[in-house]
């Protein structure tokens, strides 16, 4: 009973993992390890900005996340009470309009987004993510492109760690950089292919940012930070090769790289 996820959505354990997280963003409260809640200050320039929703509709939050004057947290109810300086971590409530809470940050920072864990309410059908983290920072300095893209799209870097998924599978976690140099009018998906022979033996396709930054929100100037888990049936090989792309999700129609280092041009970047 205590490891049923249903267990979890009866005393919405989902609302107590939004309180931690806020926690360890700031560095105040209790921070989701043992049952102490240690006085701490909030850490040097950390700061939280928790969706007005959350704070009315959770009396467990309200509970748990400290509120301090100055540095901390701040319960938003409209983009303009996001803060202007960063760092920043961002939660919010993923089925409203955030693309303007997004548009209130200061332009030229890095973004990178990901989903909380899953809620159920007695009367819903299916489980959801709870909420979405946009994490923001500055960008500092950048190194030359891996790749450019149509539609005015750059991979600046990519990073690529062996690790493993909660089942205990071994996979590959893909961090992209990604910048557009103009504002992109479609939502293309990102594509992380492992292949040997021209054969794909391992993949993840999916939009950016855990589907929380799609292209059509990049702001020129920005960095979006976009991660990946690849699942791997075996272990990778001298012949495999890391191949990433973007593609439109109606058509299938890969955007061509129109410049890599060494490299043709093509529709697909390697990357070790």
């Amino acid at each position: 009973y205590a490891s049923d996820p249903v267990t979890g959505y009866y005393f919405q354990s989902a609302a107590a993992d939004l309180a931690a997280e806020v926690n360890r963003a700031t560095g105040a409260g209790w921070d989701g390890i043992g049952l102490g809640a240690p006085e701490r200050a909030p850490g040097p320039g950390q700061q939280a900005v928790l969706a007005q929703r959350f704070w009315d509709s959770f009396a467990s939050v309200r509970y748990l996340v400290p509120r301090s004057a100055g540095r901390g947290v701040v319960v938003a109810g409209s983009p303009t009470q996001v803060p202007s300086d960063v760092p920043l971590h961002l939660f919010l409530w993923p089925y409203e309009p955030v693309r303007g809470t997004l548009a209130a940050l200061p332009n030229g920072v890095r973004i990178g987004a990901r989903l909380g864990p899953l809620a159920r309410g007695d009367l819903e059908p299916k489980p959801y993510a709870l909420y979405v983290v946009y994490d923001v920072s500055a960008t500092g300095p950048l190194s030359a492109p891996a790749a450019r893209f149509e539609q005015g799209i750059t991979l600046l870097a990519a990073q690529v760690e062996i690790t493993q998924l909660a089942s205990g599978q071994a996979a590959l976690q893909v961090q992209l950089d990604w910048s557009a140099a103009q504002p992109v009018a479609e939502d293309y998906t990102v594509f992380v292919h492992v292949e040997n022979g021209g054969q794909v033996v391992a993949q993840h396709d999916g939009p950016p940012g855990d589907r929380a930054l799609p292209t059509s929100w990049w702001r020129p100037g920005d960095v979006i930070r976009d991660v990946h888990l690849v699942p791997l049936a075996t272990p990778l090989g001298p012949g495999d090769r890391i191949l990433v792309g973007l593609y439109h999700p109606v058509t299938l129609q890969r955007l061509a790289v129109l410049g890599v280092s060494g490299g043709p041009p093509g529709d697909s970047v390697e990357i070790k």
